[in-house]
């Protein structure tokens, strides 16, 4: 860790230094009502909300 940390800061000279998160903070929560289907001259609809995340 001391050595990506290290590498992050104070980078070789002339380096590109790319960093990325494997895990974004976005989560795929279920709606809190199922999505209206699309009908003759109207699209599809869902709700605004969503469950509550279950990790807190």
């Amino acid at each position: 860790m001391i050595d990506v940390v290290g590498f992050d800061t104070n980078p070789p000279r002339n380096a590109m230094v790319l960093s990325f998160d494997g895990h974004s903070q976005i989560h795929a929560l279920d709606r809190t009502q199922p999505s209206l289907p699309m009908k003759q001259g109207r699209p599809g609809a869902v709700t605004h909300d969503y469950e509550p995340c279950p990790s807190g």
